[in-house]
């Protein structure tokens, strides 16, 4: 085996455990991946950080890396500095810092489509734009275009 990707669960101590837990029973070493994605600041993810590595550790499981992505891109330098500095002074390797990406959250036109069944009426040259936002109106439509 060269790798194997485990789905993990939540952060909750039990998750924790449980991902661990099966991670020492392949003999996997482990890298931590971890989201900024909502209200997380460098501090909460620090400290989610040495919550597993301590679990990990408890475990005799080796957590080589971490990997954080959807780090906001107006802090980006900064977290990336204080976050790489502090990964390292737990012992840890930093395989990845990324910035949020707002395209690879988007689905195209084309992908909605598809998994509706739909029918496109105009606009076929436009099935790979990204969708960025949505309105949904249960009005009739010149309130709808009003509300516009």
């Amino acid at each position: 085996k060269d790798f194997v990707l485990i789905g993990g669960v939540t952060l909750q101590k039990d998750g924790v455990q449980i991902n661990m837990m099966l991670a020492k029973l392949m003999q996997a070493p482990v890298i931590l991946f971890h989201s900024m994605m909502g209200q997380n600041t460098a501090d909460k993810i620090m400290s989610n950080i040495k919550f597993v590595s301590q679990e990990a550790k408890a475990l005799e499981v080796d957590v080589q890396s971490v990997l954080i992505n959807r780090i906001p891109r107006e802090t980006f330098e900064s977290y990336a500095e204080t976050l790489t500095s502090q990964i390292h002074s737990l012992g840890l390797e930093v395989v990845g810092l990324l910035p949020f990406n707002s395209e690879l959250t988007n689905i195209q036109c084309l992908e909605v489509v598809g998994a509706l069944g739909g029918y496109v009426l105009f606009g076929q040259e436009q099935l790979e734009n990204n969708i960025e936002s949505v309105f949904f109106a249960t009005s009739d439509v010149k309130q709808a275009l009003d509300y516009l």
